[in-house]
């Protein structure tokens, strides 16, 4: 997408008309500009330690920043996104290994367990 990449599942979740009642109980319905607020802190009971940990992660590296700034400065310079002009673009795990400079033989071990595991 124009401001980079989009995880087609939450942008789904996000666009999409109709009753939502997990995400919904978190989650406002677009503001504008697919724009979303948390109404509610979610429970994180369902998490391991890793998710919790790598959510913590993530926060303290972006979590300060605005979303123009991460498009610009973060979306637009990741190495497997292009611009699709008023469209979209797929994304595949390879291209983001690639990206994130993993060697040919990571990529296939990773393609490897994906498809052992009945995903594309």
């Amino acid at each position: 997408m124009n401001h980079g990449p989009v995880l087609s599942n939450v942008f789904n979740l996000i666009a999409e008309e109709g009753p939502k009642p997990t995400w919904s109980r978190f989650i406002s319905a677009p503001l504008g500009d697919y724009e979303v607020r948390l109404l509610q802190e979610a429970p994180t009971d369902r998490l391991s330690r890793a998710e919790e940990n790598l959510l913590r992660e993530i926060h303290a590296e972006y979590g300060h920043r605005n979303r123009w700034d991460l498009v610009e400065n973060v979306m637009h310079k990741l190495p497997e996104w292009t611009f699709p002009d008023g469209s979209s673009v797929s994304i595949s795990v390879c291209d983001i290994l690639e990206g994130a400079g993993e060697d040919e033989q990571e990529i296939k071990a990773v393609v490897k367990e994906l498809h052992s595991m009945g995903r594309p």
